[in-house]
C-alpha cells in the first residue's frame, strides 16, 4: 500500500491506527454505500446517463464525420 500511493510506513501505520479506532463509523457508511449500490441508479440518473450516452455518441460521430472530411481516412485529424 505504501508504495502505490507513495505513502511514508508511519502514514501507513497512522492510517492503521484510524480504522482500528473508527472501526464501527467506518462500517456503517461502508454498510450505506453497498445498500445503495445494490439499489442501482434511480430513474432520474439513469435517464440522465442515457441522455449523456447519446450526446456523446452524436459528438463523436459527427468528430468522425469531420475528420472523414478532412484526411478522407476515417482518422480523427492530429492522430
Amino acid at each position: 500500500m505504501a508504495d502505490t500511493f507513495s505513502l511514508s510506513l508511519a502514514q501507513v501505520w497512522a492510517a492503521v491506527d484510524y480504522i482500528d479506532e473508527h472501526r464501527d463509523d467506518l462500517m456503517e457508511v461502508h454498510r450505506r454505500i453497498e445498500e445503495r449500490n445494490a439499489r442501482g441508479h434511480s430513474s432520474e440518473i439513469r435517464e440522465k446517463l442515457e441522455t449523456g450516452h447519446f450526446r456523446h455518441k452524436a459528438w463523436m460521430n459527427r468528430r468522425q464525420a469531420e475528420a472523414d472530411e478532412h484526411d478522407g481516412a476515417g482518422h480523427f485529424a492530429g492522430y
